[in-house]
């Protein structure tokens, strides 16, 4: 996992909860003023890194933002349907296809998507607004033995 496809999980999660606000105004200005976040935060990323060209740092800020919204459309598909579909998405994104991630890891990923979504749901407008939010951190447990997501991916 890298701090891109961790960061832009947690942010994906925070717009998906912006969608409920009860007007589209702030919505969709919630959602530009924090995409435009993690943007400059990419991009000092990338000047961090020792990169000082702008047009590799332009170039690099451009591939990242088409894999942020393909990030996006893929777990908002997994969220939209079955567990297996979000755990597929989730391998491919953050773990690059890797075959040696554990499945159990996948399924306590998910459940923390499914955990950290609902309880940005049960938050108040007002406190979105505001921008407090916090996450728990994820529950992996290596030994866990049964794996329903692992029956249903293919």
């Amino acid at each position: 996992m890298s701090w891109f496809s961790v960061t832009h999980l947690h942010v994906w999660m925070c717009m998906c909860r912006n969608a409920h606000l009860d007007d589209p105004h702030y919505v969709k200005n919630l959602n530009k003023d924090l995409y435009e976040c993690f943007q400059e935060d990419i991009s000092a990323r990338i000047y961090a890194m020792g990169v000082t060209d702008a047009m590799e740092v332009g170039r690099r800020i451009k591939q990242l933002v088409e894999i942020f919204w393909g990030f996006t459309v893929a777990y908002d598909e997994g969220l939209l349907y079955e567990d297996s579909v979000l755990a597929a998405a989730l391998w491919r994104n953050m773990y690059d296809c890797r075959p040696d991630v554990p499945i159990q890891e996948l399924e306590a990923l998910v459940r923390y998507i499914r955990r950290e979504t609902l309880a940005l749901d049960d938050m108040s407008d007002s406190d979105v607004l505001l921008g407090i939010t916090y996450f728990k951190p994820p529950d992996y447990q290596p030994h866990e033995s049964h794996s329903p997501v692992a029956d249903n991916v293919q």
